[in-house]
């Protein structure tokens, strides 16, 4: 592969003529992070998420003649983990032992390597699940709005809603955590100025 930086669509067309294994490997590395945050938005466990992943890259590779090449691959992917995602939902009971958001989101987020019991994460995990959703994708994969919308099937004007409004909760639970004295509840100064 030639191209520096080639389009997702690009990859996919050349995994689809001629199953060729970089380029698959290469839109496996440029998905996969992003699809286990959206995965672990939806599913009760990293483990669950971590299966979905895999079986949605599967779904790819089984269905690659349905993809056109002249559409972008993000919501066509995005799509396909939505449905594997909602099928193990279907297939299994959620597990009993999940008694908080905390636990779950401290799974989903480790292989960012934000340490797992950070003050970030003690307020991130106090956002409703939509927001939490658009800021992780936002903030730990830099994702674009518009690609945050595909991948949670809502409009690029819900994910920047979402986004502008978990921040807004983020700035309020800071503020709060600072004036009450409460250090470990307090995160790093970025949030503090970010309005992205």
């Amino acid at each position: 592969m030639s191209d520096e930086n080639p389009s997702a669509a690009w990859l996919m067309a050349r995994f689809q003529e001629e199953l060729d294994h970089e380029a698959f490997e290469a839109l496996f590395n440029r998905f996969s992070g992003p699809a286990l945050t959206v995965a672990c938005g939806i599913l009760p466990d990293r483990r669950q998420a971590e299966d979905a992943v895999q079986e949605a890259f599967l779904r790819v590779v089984r269905a690659r003649d349905q993809f056109d090449t002249s559409r972008d691959f993000a919501p066509w992917f995005y799509t396909i983990l939505r449905n594997v995602c909602t099928d193990f939902l279907r297939s299994k009971q959620r597990s009993p032992e999940i008694n908080g958001e905390e636990d779950t989101l401290r799974r989903c987020v480790r292989h960012t390597g934000t340490p797992p019991d950070s003050p970030m994460l003690k307020l991130l995990h106090r956002l409703s699940e939509g927001q939490q959703a658009v800021l992780k994708l936002r903030i730990f994969h830099d994702m674009r709005f518009r690609l945050i919308g595909e991948a949670l099937g809502i409009s690029e004007e819900a994910a920047k809603k979402r986004g502008q409004r978990g921040l807004r909760r983020l700035r309020e639970l800071f503020f709060s955590a600072e004036s009450s004295g409460d250090q470990e509840a307090i995160p790093s100064a970025s949030v503090r100025g970010s309005g992205k």
